[in-house]
């Protein structure tokens, strides 16, 4: 069986990258990561300043990477919330075993 990465390591790997993130109310924003915690709650630095976004508030999260040949933007991993409460006990459960491990 294939392992998916959960939220928090795709975070992981978007720290310190430029990233968009598109909120609930369908506005998108562009910057990089400069933090994040286990509720999904980000700072990016943008170029109107740092900003905090709530991790409830997030609904897509997706890396700004530029083809060389195109320099149309693709998404490289997207992060999104769980859909169904059996998901989200599912994300909560391997977060844990992850936590778990580190400890």
């Amino acid at each position: 069986m294939e392992k998916y990465p959960t939220p928090i390591e795709t975070l992981h790997k978007f720290r310190g990258k430029e990233i968009i993130v598109e909120l609930r109310n369908k506005e998108t924003i562009c910057g990089e990561l400069v933090a994040f915690d286990l509720s999904t709650n980000l700072t990016l630095k943008t170029a109107e300043g740092t900003r905090f976004f709530q991790g409830n508030s997030v609904n897509l999260i997706y890396s700004k990477k530029e083809t060389e040949s195109t320099g149309a933007e693709v998404k490289e991993e997207t992060l999104s919330e769980p859909e169904t409460p059996q998901e989200a006990e599912v994300t909560e459960e391997v977060q844990e075993k992850e936590e778990d491990k580190t400890e």
